[in-house]
């Protein structure tokens, strides 16, 4: 697992790369979704990648995580 990413840490390419693991950690509850809602699954997806983008100009958004040295940001409208 990488390491989290601290509150006002600048991003890096290591970020990016970390970025795209995520999303890739995705493919298969989004085509779950996608087996009843194709759009809602799109939806989830567009709005887990823009809060995402947010973190690379705002990294401190979000709150102190659960684990020590971690930051949690919740995404909104994913329930």
């Amino acid at each position: 697992m990488a390491a989290p990413i601290k509150p006002g840490a600048h991003l890096t390419r290591s970020h990016d790369k970390e970025h795209q693991r995520i999303l890739s950690l995705m493919v298969l509850p989004m085509e779950y979704i996608a087996k009843d809602s194709p759009q809602a699954a799109r939806l989830l997806v567009q709005r887990i990648h823009h809060t995402i983008s947010l973190l690379s100009n705002n990294p401190s958004l979000g709150h102190p995580g659960r684990l020590p040295g971690s930051h949690e940001l919740v995404i909104p409208k994913t329930r």
